[in-house]
């Protein structure tokens, strides 16, 4: 059920990929490996909605992980947070998505792991997977 992953900086005009929580729907500012995301009503076009926000497990001043190592806490922990928040209406047509803080977000204390679910075909969509 993944589909690809992304990190995401606070770099570019929009909401940083940290600031998202659980319920939102989002587009990236700039494609798949977007700097910013773009916050909207789930009832305007969206490509993604946040399923659960993780923290990455690494304090204050730790060096940087690496992409490899944040996307892996993503791919281990997301599908209990996607599990968790839509229940028996987990899409079947839609993929996880993992979005965490590059370098430069990490070195200013980004540590949010962001779950995200998104249509296999990539189209925007209107309305929640919760139905609303």
């Amino acid at each position: 059920m993944f589909g690809a992953a992304s990190l995401a900086s606070r770099a570019t005009s929009g909401t940083s990929i940290g600031d998202l929580r659980r319920g939102d729907c989002f587009n990236l500012a700039k494609g798949l490996f977007g700097e910013k995301a773009h916050r909207v009503r789930c009832s305007a076009g969206h490509t993604d909605e946040v399923a659960g926000v993780l923290t990455f497990p690494a304090g204050a001043g730790a060096a940087y992980p690496g992409r490899e190592s944040i996307l892996e806490v993503g791919r281990r922990d997301c599908p209990a947070l996607v599990s968790e928040f839509y229940g028996e209406r987990t899409p079947a047509d839609a993929d996880t998505f993992v979005f965490g803080p590059d370098e430069a977000a990490w070195d200013k204390g980004e540590r949010a792991v962001v779950c995200s679910l998104r249509s296999r075909d990539a189209a925007k969509r209107t309305g929640s997977y919760l139905g609303g």
